[in-house]
């Protein structure tokens, strides 16, 4: 027998075995019951209906959960037990579930957790799509997943709802051996009393089912992977020891060729620094004496531009200060002649007659008329001539002016 082949039949008789003790839990607590008289009001046939559907709600969402969990071969065996789960439920009679509808308080609890579990499976068939599954390589093992529970993990939200699925219908059933002892003394002796008691067995049982199957097969292929990468550690272990033997050849050819190539450079180094070293000097007294020109060329050129930028920076400070009112007080050193120097420092009255007079001649060359510009200019000349300084300046101030205007 195989492997797969002897899991499968353990696992059958397993489940076999919890439905006959079950089946007999129920028969037993029938003969107990058989000298013992009902209790309280039965339900409507209405409730009884509801009980039913309830029951049988039940039984469909551990059908789905088994059938969304992908369980291989092993979802094949389990499915007979939640038919006659159902079947067992489809034939009871209503006075038996008028009797269990009143022992069971937890029913709207068991329709909530009923509820939860289907539409976490729903959910989980939308998204199983994306869920991830394990990476496969073509140069490395994979998971050996059985064929029992294949490789479809379920979402960790199907198996809660089915552990509180389960832990619902466990009370259930406990709460219905009540009503399967009520049952048979009202039915009387040789009646089918405990047909209502083992659908919620069959209940249990596929509530059971369903749980059992959701987290085996989440622990099988946890397994399954464990061990494909259990393989592929070994696998690689495998590639690295190779790789390294493969490395120690290679860095000995490595070793000798960079021996052989070092001696041969250095040879052809000394060559070549003689050379590079008697280029080098050449290169440097050439260098030397035309940076020598170039340095006499660029002072010589600063110099000229330094006097140049001294002299346009002073004439436009002397025409902002002849664009000043007559009013306003005038530079001292605009109305000084050349001639006095101190510190170092001479007048510039002369400079200020030269700017006025570049002014009045550019504009005429220019088509400008200037007024009385001429006329002015030469009152400020006599005045200089006088020695009168600062009525020259004053005069050269209305000259400008009247030129500019």
């Amino acid at each position: 027998m195989k492997a797969n082949d002897a899991i499968r039949w353990v696992w059958a008789r397993v489940f076999a075995a919890l439905l006959i003790s079950l089946l007999c839990a129920a028969g037993a607590r029938a003969q107990q019951g058989s000298g013992r008289g009902g209790q309280g009001q039965d339900a409507t046939d209405e409730e009884a209906e509801a009980l039913r559907a309830q029951l049988l709600e039940m039984v469909d969402a551990a059908e789905e959960a088994q059938a969304a969990a992908g369980m291989g071969e092993l979802g094949k065996d389990l499915s007979a037990i939640t038919t006659n789960a159902r079947t067992r439920i489809e034939s009871a009679q209503l006075d038996e579930l008028k009797k269990l509808k009143k022992s069971v308080p937890e029913i709207a609890d068991l329709k909530k957790s009923v509820d939860k579990m289907k539409d976490t499976v729903q959910k989980h068939k939308k998204s199983a799509g994306k869920a991830r599954s394990w990476t496969k390589s073509a140069n490395l093992p994979s998971a050996p997943y059985s064929p029992l529970c294949g490789s479809n993990r379920m979402d960790s939200s199907v198996v809660q709802a089915s552990e509180a699925a389960l832990f619902v219908a466990e009370g259930v059933k406990e709460a219905a051996s009540r009503a399967c002892e009520e049952t048979v003394v009202a039915l009387g002796e040789g009646g089918n009393g405990s047909l209502a008691c083992i659908a919620t067995d069959l209940v249990y049982i596929a509530a059971k089912t369903a749980n059992f199957v959701l987290t085996f097969c989440d622990g099988d292929i946890d397994s399954a992977e464990i061990e494909g990468s259990y393989d592929r550690l070994g696998h690689i272990h495998a590639d690295l020891e190779a790789s390294v033997s493969n490395d120690n050849a290679n860095k000995i050819d490595i070793k000798n060729a960079i021996a052989s190539q070092t001696a041969s450079l250095v040879a052809s180094m000394d060559a070549n620094t003689s050379l590079i070293v008697g280029n080098d000097n050449a290169n440097k007294a050439a260098i030397l004496a035309n940076s020598d020109a170039n340095k006499t060329a660029i002072i010589a050129n600063a110099n000229a531009n330094k006097t140049e930028v001294i002299n346009v920076v002073l004439r436009t400070q002397i025409e902002a200060d002849l664009a000043q009112p007559d009013s306003a007080v005038s530079v001292g050193l605009f109305m000084i002649p050349g001639a006095v120097c101190l510190a170092g420092q001479c007048g510039q009255l002369d400079r200020v007659r030269d700017v006025v007079g570049l002014t009045i001649d550019g504009l005429e060359a220019a088509g400008q008329g200037v007024g009385q510009a001429r006329t002015l200019l030469a009152q400020g000349e006599a005045a200089k001539a006088a020695g009168r300084f600062k009525d020259a300046y004053a005069t050269y101030k209305k000259a400008y002016k009247a030129a500019v205007k």
